[in-house]
């Protein structure tokens, strides 16, 4: 049978970008937000837009020219394609190259779940699934809320996938669903369209910290903060939930380029069954040291109920330290999908 056109151009394609060969996304600097004070001029993400082709930006390079046509004439059988894809095109993508409208269409596949948030009538239930943005993975804010709530929880925390695909799921569970439809040679292009979107839009949310935990407090948040939802950060006369701030923080995209400890990382990598629940574990320790941190906990009251969300205001440090996070975050972003979009998740590492 014919080998599939999803594979890295050589073996080594991303210990390249390791050493020295920095990629460089396609977006300017001066259109990704570095402060807070421009908040509140884009409605809330994952991540945001910006950060989410990022990522697919990073993914599509890292992928052979051959898989690279072969996702964009994939996604030219999107559902949706002419509503989302094909009218917003821009007129110098159009006359472009094939690999040039590959790319476009492959880094607005990232963002399509959030689009399909708006969409209207009928289709809107077909294709939006709020809860496949997310899992609410537990941080303790201390050890008595453990010994108190540990065992009474009931939100969706499973990790594995059993079929069907369907509304509900969470983020890690509908990232393998899709996943398997993507990997699946008798899945129709329309199917395959749909999952593209999702896989790249699901693995860039489960790098965002807060698309992976949710805060629990007997006192204070005893059904959870909401991935940071009920927590409002002050920015002068403007206030903006801390899982907001955290969607808003990549910064810096260009040259996204793994250091030697990331790639450290990335070469330990697995492509298993356990890798997700290995990365909510490593993002959940994030969200405990840089989102969750001493600065912002000091500033809880001592004790509940809590009535409305809680007001905390950040340093520049916590920001710094964030913008730090995330910026690595996006990185392992885009490495892990396209090593998801090249093979199954067979227990085997790529070489």
């Amino acid at each position: 049978s014919k080998a599939s056109p999803f594979m890295y151009p050589n073996a080594t394609a991303c210990r390249l970008h390791g050493r020295g060969e920095h990629m460089r996304t396609t977006f300017p600097t001066s259109i990704v937000v570095a402060t807070l004070a421009v908040f509140a001029c884009a409605p809330a993400m994952a991540w945001n837009d910006v950060g989410h082709k990022a990522t697919a930006a990073l993914a599509f390079d890292l992928l052979s020219g051959e898989a690279q046509l072969a996702a964009g004439r994939i996604l030219m059988s999107h559902p949706r394609f002419e509503q989302e894809f094909a009218a917003p095109m821009p007129e110098g993508v159009r006359r472009g190259s094939e690999r040039e409208q590959s790319r476009w269409l492959f880094l607005r596949a990232s963002i399509w779940p959030d689009l399909a948030r708006q969409i209207g009538g009928p289709d809107k239930e077909r294709f939006n699934r709020p809860t496949w943005h997310y899992i609410n993975h537990v941080v303790w804010l201390h050890d008595d809320d453990r010994a108190a709530l540990d065992g009474t929880l009931t939100h969706n925390k499973a990790t594995r996938f059993e079929p069907p695909l369907k509304p509900g799921m969470n983020a890690v569970q509908a990232l393998r669903g899709n996943l398997a439809i993507w990997h699946d040679e008798s899945a129709s292009a329309a199917d395959k369209a749909l999952a593209l979107s999702w896989i790249l839009h699901i693995a860039g949310d489960l790098h965002q910290p807060l698309h992976n935990v949710a805060l629990f407090s007997v006192d204070l948040f005893p059904a959870g903060d909401r991935g940071g939802n009920l927590i409002e950060v002050e920015d002068g006369a403007e206030t903006h939930t801390l899982h907001f701030v955290w969607d808003w923080l990549p910064s810096d995209i260009d040259g996204l380029a793994p250091d030697a400890k990331l790639q450290r990382t990335l070469d330990g990598d697995m492509n298993s069954p356990a890798s997700f629940e290995a990365w909510l574990e490593h993002h959940a320790n994030l969200a405990r040291l840089f989102v969750y941190s001493g600065e912002l906990t000091a500033q809880f009251p001592v004790s509940g109920p809590r009535v409305g969300p809680l007001r905390v205001r950040l340093s520049e440090r916590y920001l710094d330290d964030g913008r730090r996070v995330a910026r690595r975050q996006l990185i392992l972003a885009g490495h892990r999908m396209a090593r998801l979009l090249v093979a199954p998740m067979t227990g085997e590492g790529i070489d």
